[in-house]
């Protein structure tokens, strides 16, 4: 079982002045954002339980003859929520209103899994590096920010290594790493990570001893959840620019390198059909321009010209590294290079959200999210630079049915991360140069593919028998491309054949069959003119 909550239940109880329960009471629960409303009846105990909800802001009524009635505002659900209140009825008529300002309960009393949000006030209103969301996740107890497998951004819940965890996105798999689980993808080249910060609601985390609801993860879940339309009409936009001009000088170098990064985007929510149909967009780009140090060991003159004169056929290669820029001694075969290299990022993410409310009973929820990282790393061998193009593909559809004593919600989920990394020395067609020379390509001129695809069909139901909740559920998931099972990537490194030494050979077995970007797709850009 692989399903993930993204609703929210609201348990109850109703009581006179005394303590005593009170049966029949008619609780009403309405959405503030979209108007939905959804009705519940306490039993012969007094307690209710509302089948489970959207996560947002809600206004709770609740009503029975002889009683004022109680209106609870502001109550704030959010995703995998067991809210547990008390409702206490004060005698008059039910034309007389109390009106209650809620609070968050601290404590929850539900369940015994650990539960810990990201507010929707936290990720709009905290300061954030390059807009990353993952550093909000250090505000939760017991959560570290660490690397995962290849390099990619992931994060320790509890103690247990990265590996163990699972990143959701509107409850769906939103793993940008088929390999190995994680935040971002393979290398953490992308800064938008999953969704774009202006399309988060808020970011919930279940950890320790979690419910059967919350699978496929031995050290806990962390589960994004969208921004929705409203009635309404909201937005936003921004742009963070940073410049060289404010930055100090790298000591190691003689001048100010260039360092140029803009992030810019906006969104866009409201209704189509006011109660019944709502939209959602976001967009969130970025550009960087940025000269860093590079260094290593290169050849020599003398060195190359002795190596050219014995064989001609060096010089295609030799002819790639540049001269020492420090010192050396008479004869050696090597120097050291030093020198501002120039790189880039880019990317271009959006997200696409619709809710449909066929009636109180029936929501349809789609979403839609597209990214193209690239980022190009210089390198002391200056044609031999290293680009990593990406890109990701998720969605999700949804129908949550409701009724006063069950509740169903069927999802269906599709996640798509592809990368291709090329070092453009592969690109020249020249050999690799490896041995005892203190310095070579044995890292060079190689291309890299990893991508993979996981589509998950999952289905919950939930049934209340008097003052119990009885939930089942279910999901499968279903590889693409020829994927070995759910969650394997295909991969392939390719290298040119040695000089100076043993030849490198293939690695790997499986290269991608996805036409759309592979290992022969042509590589994003051209150096030289890129940035």
């Amino acid at each position: 079982m692989q399903a993930q909550v993204t609703t929210a239940t609201i348990y109850g109880t109703v009581i006179d002045p005394s303590g005593a329960a009170i049966a029949g009471a008619t609780v009403t629960v309405t959405s503030e954002q979209t108007g939905t409303v959804v009705h519940a009846t306490s039993g012969a105990s007094g307690e209710v339980s509302v089948p489970p909800l959207p996560v947002g802001r809600y206004t709770i009524r609740v009503e029975a003859q002889g009683f004022k009635s109680e209106d609870r505002t502001g109550v704030e659900l959010v995703a995998g929520q067991n809210m547990s209140l008390t409702f206490s009825l004060v005698l008059g008529s039910t034309t007389d209103t109390v009106a209650v300002t809620a609070e968050a309960p601290m404590l929850t009393t539900t369940t015994a899994q650990q539960e810990s949000e990201v507010s929707s006030l936290q990720v709009r209103e905290l300061p954030l590096v390059r807009r990353d969301w993952t550093n909000l996740l250090t505000l939760t107890p017991g959560m570290a920010l660490a690397s995962s497998a290849g390099g990619s951004a992931g994060v320790s819940l509890n103690g247990l290594p990265p590996a163990s965890m699972h990143l959701t996105l509107d409850g769906g798999d939103s793993e940008a790493d088929e390999e190995a689980p994680g935040l971002s993808m393979y290398g953490n080249f992308n800064f938008i990570k999953s969704v774009s910060v202006e399309a988060i609601d808020e970011v919930n985390v279940a950890k320790g001893i979690a419910g059967a609801d919350i699978a496929n993860t031995m050290s806990g879940n962390v589960n994004i959840i969208t921004k929705s339309g409203s009635n309404s009409i909201h937005g936003s936009l921004f742009e963070n620019f940073q410049s060289s001009d404010t930055n100090a000088r790298n000591q190691f170098l003689t001048s100010k390198a260039l360092v140029v990064f803009n992030q810019f985007g906006g969104s866009l929510g409201g209704p189509v059909i006011k109660n019944k149909v709502f939209f959602f967009f976001a967009y969130e780009g970025y550009r960087q321009v940025a000269f860093a140090p590079v260094s290593g060991n290169v050849p020599t003159a003398e060195f190359k010209a002795v190596a050219i004169a014995a064989q001609p056929s060096y010089k295609a290669i030799l002819s790639e590294f540049p001269l020492p820029t420090s010192p050396y001694a008479p004869g050696a075969v090597t120097g050291v290079y030093s020198a501002a290299g120039r790189g880039g990022a880019d990317d271009d993410h959006t997200d696409f959200r619709m809710d449909y409310h066929l009636s109180d009973s029936n929501l349809i929820t789609g979403r839609y999210s597209q990214g193209f990282p690239f980022k190009l790393t210089p390198s002391a061998q200056v044609v031999d630079y290293q680009t990593q193009t990406g890109k990701t593909e998720e969605g999700t559809i949804s129908w949550l049915h409701l009724r006063s004593n069950w509740s169903s919600e069927t999802r269906f989920t599709f996640d798509q991360p592809n990368l291709v990394r090329v070092n453009n020395e592969y690109n020249l067609g020249v050999p690799d140069i490896s041995g005892n020379l203190g310095f070579g390509t044995a890292e060079s001129g190689s291309l890299f593919y990893k991508g993979g695809d996981t589509a998950t069909l999952e289905h919950n139901f939930v049934r209340r028998i008097g003052r119990h909740n009885l939930k089942f559920g279910g999901a499968g998931s279903a590889p693409g491309h020829g994927s070995r099972k759910p969650g394997t990537a295909r991969h392939a490194v390719r290298k040119r054949s040695g000089l100076f030494g043993r030849s490198h050979e293939p690695r790997g077995d499986r290269l991608g069959s996805d036409q759309r970007i592979g290992p022969d797709a042509p590589v994003r850009g051209i150096y030289p003119g890129r940035f």
